[in-house]
C-alpha cells in the first residue's frame, strides 16, 4: 500500500502506524465473476482468514457502481495481508468510475448496464433540479454519498438496504419511498421502539411506523445525513413557509385595509401584482407575510395622492404579528 493510503488510515481509524496491520495488499484480477470465488476458495485454504474482515462487494455492490471481494488474511512470518479480488471489468469501474464501466459495456444491451445506477443518478438529478438546493451542500452530500463507508440493514420482508455511515432511521425512510419518510412517525429496529434519530448499524432490520399527520421538522435536518432525505425535507419546508407566509400576508392586507377604511383596495392590490414585481397575487401575499413587502409601500404606490397611511404603531404591530407567526412556524 502506498504512504498515503497508510496515513489516511491511520487519520481515518484514529491509530498509530504500529495499529496498522494490513500495509501488504494484493489485488487479483480475473475474466469472469465466477472465477473471484475460485481463488477466494484457494486463498482461504493456503490461509487462514480474520473473518470480521472479510467483505463481499460483489453480492453486495456499493451504491456508486464499486464491485471486489475483500478478505485479509496472515500470511507468511505473521504478517497481515490484504487481498481485493474481482473482475477486470469491476477494476475499470473501481479505478475510473461508473462512466467507465457504462462505456465498457457499450456494445450490450443499455438498459440492462444502466438499470443498477439509474435509481441513484436520478435522485442526484432530483436534487439539482430543487430549487432549495444549494451547491455547496449538493457537492458535501454528494461526497458522503459516494466515498463514506457503507452500512446493510435489513426491511422487515428481509430485502438489503445499503445506506451511508451513519444514517438514521428517517435516511432509511426516505430511501424505501419519500412519502414514508414524509410521514415517518417512529420505527422499530430489532423489534424495538426506537427514536428517529438513531444512528442504525451493519444488520439492523428496520420496520418505519407512518402517520398520515405526521410531517417533517427542521430538527430532522440536524441528524440526517443522506443527500435525498436532506432535499426532501427541506423541498416540504420550503412548501410549508411559502403556504403560512401567504396566510399571514393576507391577513395583515385585510385588517391594515380595514382598518384604514380601504377595503376596496383588498382585491385591487392582489391582483396588481405585477406593478411591484410578483409573477402572482400568491407571490405578492408571500412578500407580505415574510416582511419584504408592507402594505404601506402598497397603498403608496396605488394611491400616490391619498392620505391614506399605516401608522408608526401600526407598521411595529405588523411586524411583531410576522415575528410571531414565525416563530410559532419555526421559519
Amino acid at each position: 500500500k502506498s504512504i498515503f493510503s497508510i496515513y489516511g488510515k491511520m487519520i481515518k481509524r484514529n491509530k498509530t502506524f504500529e495499529e496498522i496491520y494490513d500495509l501488504y495488499a494484493i489485488r487479483v484480477l480475473v475474466d469472469k465473476l465466477e472465477q473471484c470465488y475460485l481463488v477466494l476458495g484457494a486463498i482461504h485454504q493456503l490461509y487462514s482468514p480474520i473473518q470480521e474482515r472479510f467483505k463481499d462487494f460483489i453480492a453486495t455492490p456499493k451504491s456508486n457502481g464499486y464491485q471486489s471481494i475483500h478478505t485479509t488474511v496472515i500470511g507468511p512470518n505473521g504478517n497481515m495481508v490484504e487481498i481485493q479480488i474481482r473482475t477486470r471489468k469491476m477494476d475499470k469501474t473501481a479505478e475510473i468510475g461508473i462512466a467507465a464501466h457504462w462505456r465498457y459495456k457499450e456494445g450490450e444491451n443499455k438498459s440492462t448496464v444502466l438499470g443498477g445506477n439509474v435509481k441513484w443518478l436520478r435522485e442526484l438529478i432530483d436534487i439539482l433540479k430543487s430549487e432549495t438546493a444549494d451547491p455547496n451542500e449538493f457537492m458535501h452530500l454528494l461526497k458522503i454519498d459516494l466515498f463514506d463507508d457503507e452500512i446493510f440493514v435489513f426491511t422487515p420482508k428481509g430485502d438489503l438496504v445499503q445506506l451511508p455511515n451513519n444514517a438514521t432511521v428517517i435516511d432509511f425512510a426516505f430511501h424505501i419511498h419519500t412519502q414514508i419518510g414524509l410521514h415517518c412517525l417512529g420505527s422499530k429496529i430489532n423489534h424495538k421502539m426506537v427514536p428517529l434519530n438513531t444512528v442504525l448499524k451493519n444488520g439492523d432490520r428496520i420496520e418505519i411506523l407512518t402517520s398520515s399527520t405526521q410531517k417533517p421538522s427542521y430538527s430532522w435536518l440536524k441528524f440526517v445525513v443522506t443527500s435525498k432525505a436532506r432535499t426532501q425535507i427541506n423541498r416540504y419546508l420550503k412548501s410549508i413557509r411559502r403556504n403560512e407566509c401567504i396566510i399571514i400576508g393576507k391577513e395583515i392586507l385585510e385588517k391594515s385595509l380595514r382598518r384604514n377604511k380601504s377595503s376596496s383596495l383588498f382585491k385591487k392590490a392582489q391582483n396588481a401584482h405585477s406593478d411591484f414585481g410578483y409573477q402572482s397575487k400568491n407571490d405578492l401575499l408571500e412578500a407580505i407575510g415574510n416582511g419584504k413587502l408592507t402594505v404601506k409601500q402598497i397603498i403608496r404606490k396605488m394611491v400616490p395622492k391619498s392620505n391614506l397611511e399605516i401608522s408608526d404603531e401600526e407598521f411595529e404591530s405588523n411586524q411583531k404579528f410576522i415575528e410571531d407567526a414565525r416563530s410559532k412556524t419555526g421559519g
